[in-house]
This record gives structure tokens, sequence and C-alpha cells, in this order.
């Protein structure tokens, strides 16, 4: 696939905590699993300890995608899918999220289904997939937008991006439809207060905070 970062708007703000991945990845190939490993920090490990490492799809049997990573680390990871490289690059931004959740898909498995799927792990797969982590220092803003306070939210046309509150994306399907974004476009949002001193850090440090 030539030149394939064609294709995302780097300036655009919902890529501002992945760009400078982006940009380290070759544009002329697109990434393979081996190439993606190389930018996974030290802390990418499942809730067992293992290592985190992206493996192409060809080479994994196990059917259950969630239970081969708790399992072995290994994240099935298919060449020439974008799903699949955004879903690895979350894992380099947030490997303690990434690795929580799949600790729950794995306690979670409901064995009185026929898929071992249930409430619990439906929830997991759409945060995973359309995630976003909405923080605010003010509780009173956040309790407006889960209450759905638009005019609060959203004072006289301001970006919901700024001074009040930050979003960061933590689902790889909600990052695919950033190539082609749309007006309808919806999140499963956590909304999280925290402390001021926090809240006006650098982002770089503001991702770590959350990942933790």
């Amino acid at each position: 696939m030539a030149n394939w970062r064609c294709a995302i708007d780097l300036d655009a703000p919902y890529w501002v905590d992945y760009s400078s991945r982006l940009l380290q990845l070759n544009a002329n190939d697109f990434p393979t699993a081996g190439e993606l490993n190389t930018m996974l920090p030290k802390s990418a490990v499942n809730a067992q300890g293992m290592p985190i490492r992206f493996v192409a799809s060809q080479f994994i049997s196990e059917p259950c995608y969630e239970e081969h990573i708790y399992q072995t680390g290994e994240v099935s990871t298919r060449q020439n899918s974008w799903h699949d490289l955004f879903n690895a690059l979350v894992w380099t931004r947030f490997p303690r999220l990434k690795a929580a959740m799949n600790a729950l898909h794995h306690s979670k498995t409901d064995k009185s289904t026929a898929t071992g799927r249930g409430k619990q792990r439906d929830a997991l797969t759409l945060f995973d997939e359309c995630g976003v982590i909405v923080i605010s220092d003010s509780r009173r803003d956040l309790e407006a937008m889960a209450n759905r306070e638009w005019s609060t939210v959203f004072p006289a046309g301001a970006r919901i991006q700024g001074t009040r509150y930050q979003v960061f994306i933590g689902g790889h399907a909600m990052l695919q439809k950033f190539l082609k974004p749309y007006k309808a476009m919806t999140a499963n949002s956590l909304l999280l207060q925290v402390p001021v001193h926090i809240y006006s850090q650098p982002r770089e440090q503001l991702c770590t905070y959350l990942d933790a």
C-alpha cells in the first residue's frame, strides 16, 4: 500500500496523541507487525506480565482473540488492516489500559452462553472499539456532559477540546472512522474528573497519567 499515510490528515486534532507515532512509520509500505513491535514501550505487558507482541495473524491458530492475548501476550495483527494498525497504536499509547481490558475480557467470560460473551464483555468491546476518555477538573462540567446539557457543554459554539474539557481517543475503531469522519460518529465516553494540577500538565504526561 504505497504512501498509506496520505490517507491521514495529521493536522486534524483527533490525531494529536498518535501523530508522532504515525510519523515514525515508513510511509511507503503499510506497517508490519514487526515494525509495530519496535514502538511498544516496556510497560506493554499483559495481566500476567508477558510482553505484548504483535504477530501476523496467519501465524496464530488460537480462534479466541482476547484469550490468546491473555495467555501469551501475542496480539493477532492482520497485514494491510487499518483496524489492526490503529489497535496497535493504542497499545503503544495506552498499554496498561489495554491490558486491563484484556484481563477483564478473560475474567468476564460467560460460560453459560454459546459465544462466551455477556453484557460485561460486550460493554468492554464497545469501549475498546470506540472509547474516548473525557477529562475535566470540574465535576459540574462533567455532569453537564453526562446529562446532555449541551448549552452548558458547548457555550456559544465553543469547541469541546479546550480549557474546560480534554478528550483522549482510546478506541481503535474510532480512529479508523476518522479516516473519513462524519457527523453521526458516536463514541462511548468515560468521564473522569482530575485534580487541577494534573489537568494542567502537558498532553504527553496526561496520557501516561490516564493509562496508569
